[in-house]
């Protein structure tokens, strides 16, 4: 049996080295063809028009003529492709998740899981909006409390639509381990919002990251990754949640989760 999936979010620039190791070319391009020509009549030199074709040069002395002949061709669609890859895949059981001792980076996977929108997604969403203010006033980090009119501004700006944001699996934590994605919002189709992906989905990804018991793994760099890196480097992040922490509270553990943790990079996300 053959199922269409139809994503809710696709990382086409992901997917497509991941195509074509699979032998599927999805990209639309460009094939252009020279044909070399000969004729006995003779004429000056000038250009010729050739129907269909690119204008050929034509040699005075050879009689000989050029035409370049271009063609598009479009190899696979995307969506077709992702569905071809997981159907020839789906008997193989190449990408079931079995054994969390087992999963490596880099690894492909498909996690049909319940998921719901991590905690941290908030709270790295006002770690950003916090790094914004103190780009533009550094005085911000040497205040022990932040201005009122700044304040109301930073919870204000807290309740928009977030760039970033952190799916967890909500049963795995019963196996012993979490897995989490980090996804664009950007990359969302068919109008989704970010809370229809709470929901009993598919996530088709790469293993990003592998963390074993005892290690932690920090989602700071992914709500900081667009801030000037020049500042995002000599920042004391520590110095950043002590001067703002009256506001919300928020702590540097808040954007750190315990291992066994499994970091999936998204490709597709389906029903």
């Amino acid at each position: 049996m053959h199922l269409l999936r139809d994503p809710l979010y696709f990382n086409i620039d992901t997917f497509t080295p991941l195509a074509n190791n699979y032998e599927l070319a999805i990209d639309t391009h460009v094939e252009i063809t020279t044909r070399d020509t000969e004729s006995n009549a003779g004429h000056k030199g000038g250009k010729l028009s050739l129907a269909k074709v690119a204008s050929g040069q034509v040699d005075s002395d050879t009689q000989s003529s050029s035409e370049l002949a271009q063609t598009t061709v479009i190899k696979n669609h995307p969506i077709s492709a992702l569905n071809k890859i997981l159907d020839e895949h789906s008997d193989s059981k190449e990408f079931e998740l079995t054994d969390f001792e087992q999963v490596r980076p880099n690894q492909i996977l498909e996690i049909h899981r319940e998921w719901q929108i991590s905690k941290a997604t908030e709270a790295g969403i006002f770690l950003s909006k916090m790094f914004e203010m103190v780009a533009t006033n550094p005085k911000l980090l040497d205040n022990s409390n932040v201005p009122d009119e700044l304040a109301i501004e930073l919870l204000s700006n807290n309740q928009t639509e977030p760039n970033t944001i952190i799916l967890r699996c909500n049963t795995e934590s019963e196996a012993g381990f979490e897995i989490i994605t980090i996804l664009d919002t950007s990359l969302l189709t068919q109008n989704t919002e970010p809370d229809d992906l709470e929901s009993d989905l598919a996530i088709f990804g790469i293993v990003q990251n592998v963390k074993r018991k005892g290690q932690k793994y920090s989602l700071e760099r992914h709500f900081l990754k667009s801030m000037n890196r020049s500042l995002r480097r000599n920042l004391d992040t520590t110095q950043l949640y002590k001067s703002f922490s009256g506001l919300n509270g928020l702590k540097q553990s808040d954007l750190e989760i315990d291992g066994p943790l499994i970091v999936l990079k998204a490709i597709a996300i389906y029903p």
